[in-house]
C-alpha cells in the first residue's frame, strides 16, 4: 500500500483477522473460524472479517501507518500454552513474547510491538482470541482435530458478541 489511505474494508469499526495455515492441522483454526462466521452468521455493518492466512503483518502495518482504521481488532489464531486442546484463551498483547521464535510470531516476526503501537498510538482495542492446538503437524495435513473443530462455532459466537460491543 502506498501513502496513508486505507482500503474501505480496513476502515470498518471492527476488524476480525483469522490467522493460520489450513494445510497444517489445527493451525487452520483462525481461517476456519472466519469461514464459519462468513457462511453462518450475520455480520454487523461496521465489521469486516478476513482470512489473512499467514500474512497478517502487512495488514497490521497498513493499519498502523494508515489514515484511519478500526477501533477494535480481533485476532483469531492457534496457540500452544499447555491448555486443553480446543480451549479458547484471550491473550493480552502484553503477554505476547517479544521474540520471533515464540508463540504468536504471527508467522513472520513478533507482532507484539506493532499491536502495542496500535493500542498506544491509535487507541485500537486489540483482542487476541486463541485456541489451544491439539496437533500442528510438521508436514501438510489438512483438517482440524475434533476439539479444535468443536471450538470454531464457540469462537465465532464470542467474536460476534465482541464485535457488537
Amino acid at each position: 500500500m502506498n501513502g496513508s489511505e486505507l482500503p474501505d474494508h480496513l476502515r470498518k469499526r471492527v476488524l476480525v483477522l483469522g490467522v493460520g495455515n489450513s494445510l497444517f492441522g489445527d493451525d487452520g483454526f483462525g481461517p476456519a473460524t472466519v469461514q464459519f462466521i462468513l457462511r453462518n452468521m450475520g455480520l454487523p455493518h461496521d465489521t469486516c472479517v478476513m482470512d489473512v492466512g499467514t500474512s497478517i503483518m502487512p495488514i497490521l502495518f497498513d493499519i498502523l501507518l494508515g489514515d484511519a482504521g478500526p477501533k477494535k481488532l480481533i485476532i483469531l489464531d492457534t496457540v500452544d500454552l499447555g491448555k486443553r486442546p480446543g480451549e479458547l484463551v484471550r491473550v493480552p498483547v502484553e503477554q505476547l513474547p517479544q521474540t520471533r521464535g515464540n508463540v504468536f510470531s504471527f508467522h513472520t516476526f513478533s507482532a507484539r510491538r506493532v499491536l502495542q503501537e496500535l493500542k498506544d498510538r491509535r487507541n485500537v482495542e486489540v483482542i487476541i482470541l486463541a485456541c489451544q492446538a491439539g496437533s500442528i503437524p510438521s508436514e501438510i495435513e489438512e483438517g482440524l482435530s475434533k476439539p479444535v473443530q468443536d471450538a470454531v462455532s464457540q469462537a465465532a459466537r464470542i467474536v460476534l458478541e465482541m464485535a457488537r460491543m
